[in-house]
């Protein structure tokens, strides 16, 4: 793992303007995603809960340069279909895939 560092913060302004459209979509999706599956799987999503969990492993990603956190929505819909309640029942799923190939 790469070991944490500061964000860099001299290069807010010029990303503003593309990081803003970028969180924009990135809510919404997330959002949308997970209120699709709460009526499917009958439960109950908090939005401010969820957007408080978006904005906390963004925060911490920034200190290890990654990829800004968002939905996967193609492996989310297949987990569902397959049965998964939680993550690691795909994780556990795809390993098994990888040591079949």
């Amino acid at each position: 793992l790469p070991k944490p560092r500061a964000p860099r913060f001299d290069i807010i302004g010029d990303c503003l303007l593309n990081a803003s459209g970028i969180a924009a979509v990135v809510i919404a999706v997330h959002i949308s995603m997970a209120k699709l599956l709460a009526k499917r799987m009958k439960y109950v999503v908090d939005s401010g809960q969820e957007l408080y969990a978006l904005g906390f492993a963004t925060l911490l990603g920034s200190f290890f340069s990654i990829y800004p956190v968002a939905t996967a929505l193609g492996r989310t819909m297949v987990s569902v279909e397959s049965g998964s309640k939680t993550q690691v029942f795909f994780s556990n799923n795809v390993c098994k895939a990888k040591k079949l190939v």
